[in-house]
């Protein structure tokens, strides 16, 4: 068997941590729906409950228009999230959450907060503050490295 270089074992694990399910902690919702709720809720906190353009949403779920689009579509078909006229400009829509959809985080938080307390439990404390502390790092390294003006092409 070949050795596995450092950094097919850093794709492997963070492929392994991607494809973790957790769907059972937020029922019905995707990972990428769970983004976006958690960006339109973040963003109606500090807005005083007001509703938010689709472009901004998607800047700020680091989600491309397209992707934003269909996300979009399931949480409407779901009630999670409605568009309204722009108050300022009705021929603009806004996004904005909807009561069951605040419900659904709210549970769907409860259970997270459940789960990575006994990850916590079982890791410890200070492990875990070293791999949040690294995992900052790396995601802070791969952003420079990936996506910095002075960086070579990828490919």
């Amino acid at each position: 068997m070949k050795p596995v270089g450092i950094e097919q074992e850093l794709i492997q694990a963070l492929g392994r941590l991607g494809k973790m399910h957790m769907g059972n902690l937020f029922q019905g919702i995707t990972r990428g729906e769970f983004s976006v709720l958690l960006a339109l809720e973040q963003y109606e906190k500090q807005h005083q409950g007001e509703g938010i353009k689709a472009s901004r949403l998607a800047e700020l779920a680091e989600a491309s228009p397209q992707a934003l689009s269909r996300t979009l579509r399931g949480l409407e078909s779901k009630g999670y999230v409605q568009r309204k006229a722009d108050p300022r400009d009705r021929r603009n829509a806004c996004i904005c959450l909807t009561e069951p959809a605040h419900d659904a985080m709210e549970a769907g938080k409860r259970r997270m907060n459940l789960l990575f307390g006994r990850v916590v439990e079982e890791m410890g404390e200070e492990e875990i503050r070293e791999l949040t502390v690294r995992l900052n790092r790396l995601v802070d390294v791969m952003r420079r490295v990936g996506a910095g003006e002075n960086a070579e092409p990828l490919a």
